[in-house]
């Protein structure tokens, strides 16, 4: 036999080797393609999305006047880091009758008699040197009063909880525009009330007024913005629409430095609502809302200036209409069929993705806004401590963007809370190696960055995560459990008056523990959205069989569904 002969079986091996692997390669391209044109197939749809467009100059204008409102929304939210800031106390009535001039008592003082018994403290001093008028000091909110300022900051994230609930019942039966502007109304009305009542109950009252507000026109402005974006804009606008926000942070620093009395501070938060007002107005009603109602001759004027803003021509509107009335029939057979709050926990894989999101959810609320909190605690300059929380949410939010457009979203919620785990934690060590204040400022500002990294990924990884018969149940009820987490903020965050190291041990463990709770989710980047929940439950198979090698395209019954590699 000769050596042609000897080798001439592995040569033929080598193209068949080959073939298979370029076909293995044909499939994958074919699953992009495919799952590409089911998503193009979904747009085409969509008639009134393809009346005015994906994205464009319209709904540019609108997307950027919702977003505005997040300016004054991060005065009212983060404000009670300079309405309340620690300071400085001592008593000053009763005193002992042998009172040395230089001992300065806090709480209590020294009683008349020999046994050692003390009496409370009644009335204090207060260090002015930095701010000469906070609501401590205007209502003597330390000693047995203490907690009271952190109260005025869960009553309001209980509010916003409230304004988010009413805002959507509002929105979804009047429309969209009126939560923003009657909202905008009692935001400005109940801001300036609060700088201007003498009583401190009256004061809770209007701050509770002042974030239902806030919470019914971030929840409606969120509503408006998904129902005019469409295709792949509604990613990158979603993750970048928070930047006002964080440029409201930052300059509420500013504010804060240059009014160091809080009347001053809360009507100069407060008046600039007028602004909001004013452009607000121009926000045009949601055509889907106006063609869900009926009301299709107003639809039919929103969606011309949308088409001739967007320079997209538009030759048959009854067409036009005919089809959104048949997508709209269909989207409310759907609602019909849709389910209670009990479907998100009746089957495994979908009561595994409700827990893990809410854990997470629950975890950004508590961290986030406890870490702005806690800056406003530590030592250091508080007005640069604030205006570096800011500023150090602009990256993340970026990075946010393209974290989940590149990377998906199980990697970019897992990497945002290890990360932001991981520097609270650090932080106990600052003290133990004795290390300079501005470490610790670098670490929570690291954990920040970290958090307006997480909190817009939860968002849309929740909204594509949860079927379409429990989206909104699903969605709203995460956001639910992150308020609850935002409410125990202020508490958690005020922990360093007990130990050091509590407050950085609450911040870091919780989202290291939610963090590694997201290994448990599919991943959704690529992915159609699910309409039912048998769908998300034949998800995870989908990913399973990937992982075995099998065939790409799970079976004819779910075919919008491309598997993981995709």
């Amino acid at each position: 036999m000769t050596k042609a002969q000897i080798y001439q079986p592995l040569k033929n091996e080598r193209p068949q080797h080959k073939k298979a692997s370029s076909i293995k390669h044909k499939r994958s391209r074919r699953r992009r393609k495919v799952g590409l044109a089911d998503r193009r197939a979904s747009l085409k749809a969509d008639a009134l999305q393809s009346t005015i467009g994906d994205f464009g100059r319209w709904q540019m204008g609108i997307a950027l006047a919702v977003a505005m409102s997040g300016l004054p929304g991060a005065w009212f939210k983060i404000g009670i880091v300079f309405l309340a800031p620690p300071v400085d106390f001592w008593c000053t009535s009763p005193l002992p009758a042998d009172h040395n001039a230089t001992a300065r008592y806090k709480c209590t003082v020294p009683g008349p008699g020999e046994d050692g018994a003390t009496v409370p403290c009644e009335s204090w001093e207060y260090d002015r040197s930095v701010f000469t008028e906070t609501i401590i000091t205007e209502w003597d909110l330390v000693c047995h009063r203490a907690q009271l300022a952190n109260v005025v900051q869960m009553l309001f994230m209980f509010g916003f909880l409230v304004g988010c609930t009413v805002g959507g019942v509002v929105a979804d039966k009047y429309g969209r525009k009126p939560p923003l502007l009657w909202g905008s109304v009692l935001m400005l009305l109940a801001g300036v009330g609060c700088a201007l009542v003498p009583w401190f109950c009256a004061y809770l009252a209007l701050r509770f007024l002042s974030a239902v507000a806030v919470g019914a026109i971030t929840v409606t402005g969120f509503v408006l913005t998904i129902e005019i974006i469409g295709g792949r804009w509604r990613t990158p606008v979603n993750a970048l629409s928070g930047l006002p926000f964080s440029v409201g942070h930052c300059m509420l620093a500013g504010l804060a430095y240059l009014m160091r009395d809080w009347h001053h501070l809360q009507l100069a938060v407060s008046i600039p609502v007028v602004l909001q007002l004013s452009y607000v107005w121009l926000v045009p009603e949601s055509p889907r809302w106006l063609i869900a109602v009926g009301r299709e001759h107003e639809a039919v004027e929103v969606l011309k200036k949308g088409a001739s803003a967007n320079r997209i021509p538009v030759a048959d509107w009854d067409k036009v209409l005919a089809a959104c009335r048949e997508g709209q029939q269909k989207g409310g057979d759907e609602q019909e069929q849709s389910a209670g709050f009990l479907a998100l926990f009746r089957t495994p894989v979908m009561r595994r993705c409700t827990l893990v999101m809410y854990a997470n959810w629950a975890a950004c609320g508590l961290v986030f806004y406890g870490l702005v909190q806690y800056m406003g605690q530590v030592a250091g300059n508080i007005f640069l401590n604030g205006f570096l929380s800011g500023v150090l949410e602009m990256p993340g939010m970026v990075i946010c963007c393209v974290s989940l457009i590149r990377w998906g979203r199980r990697k970019t919620l897992l990497a945002a809370q290890v990360c932001t785990g991981v520097s609270c934690l650090s932080i106990m060590l600052v003290p133990l190696l004795g290390l300079p204040d501005w470490v610790t400022v670098a670490l929570a500002s690291c954990g920040v960055t970290g958090m307006s990294v997480a909190f817009p990924c939860v968002y849309i990884y929740a909204a594509e995560l949860f079927p379409t018969v429990v989206r909104n149940i699903g969605v709203g009820s995460a956001s639910t459990i992150a308020r609850v987490g935002s409410m125990m903020a202020p508490f958690v965050a005020t922990l360093n008056s007990v130990s050091l190291c509590l407050p950085p041990l609450f911040f870091g463990l919780v989202p290291l523990a939610a963090g590694l709770l997201v290994y448990m989710l599919p991943e959704t980047l690529h992915r159609e959205l699910p309409d039912t929940i048998a769908e998300v439950e034949n998800w995870e198979n989908a990913v399973m069989k990937t992982k075995d090698n099998a065939p790409a395209v799970v079976g004819e019954e779910n075919p919008t569904f491309t598997t993981e590699s995709s």
